[in-house]
């Protein structure tokens, strides 16, 4: 097991799925980070601070915080971690895939979650979601703040994201587009009144 410390580090890695790095005191690290093992970071008050791009399908225990771009997995993957905050200058971006049903990067976070930033969703191999998916992003324990903005795919001109669930349960769905649910429910009252005059 490797461990680092100190006010200010170059970058690090844990590439490799065996690897684990344990961090002690609050530091921040400077650099691309790629973890595919475990990283540690410290308890208490103290924070592991990770100021530029963060990826891989790599869990995190302790808290961690994050101010550049997080990308869990390798492509799409369920990353576990524990205590985690987003910082406004942060974009977490979570992908989207097609098996048959639409699957999604997962955030499980055991702990307590700090939102804030940008949430970007990002479809993979031109994988476009259908009405009715709902997509689960992210699970947690505890919930302050809420993250600054959401930047999510283009769907066809009849489709819209519904992100109103994303803070309650962690989940985005495809719904009818407004204007589009509008038109039903006129057709369904002209229907009706038709119905009611004969």
């Amino acid at each position: 097991m490797n461990s680092f410390n100190g006010a200010q580090l170059g970058p690090a890695d844990c590439a490799d799925p065996g690897c684990a790095l344990t961090a002690t005191g609050s530091a921040i690290i400077d650099g691309d980070f790629r973890n595919n093992g475990l990283v540690t970071g410290p308890a208490g008050q103290a924070w592991r601070t990770f100021g530029d791009d963060v990826c891989g399908a790599g869990g995190f225990a302790g808290n961690i915080a994050f101010r550049g771009a997080y990308s869990p997995g390798n492509s799409i993957a369920a990353v576990s971690l524990e205590n985690v905050a987003f910082d406004v200058t942060t974009v977490l971006r979570v992908e989207l895939s097609d098996d048959g049903g639409g699957i999604c990067d997962f955030l499980d976070i055991s702990g307590a979650l700090t939102a804030a930033g940008t949430l970007q969703v990002v479809p993979l191999d031109g994988f476009t979601p259908q009405q009715g998916q709902t997509f689960d992003l992210l699970d947690w324990g505890a919930l302050t703040g809420e993250f600054g903005s959401t930047d999510l795919p283009a769907l066809p001109g009849d489709l819209a994201w519904d992100p109103s669930s994303l803070l309650q349960t962690g989940e985005i769905s495809v719904v009818p587009e407004p204007v589009t649910l509008a038109a039903l429910s006129a057709g369904a009252c002209l229907v009706l009144l038709r119905r009611k005059r004969r």
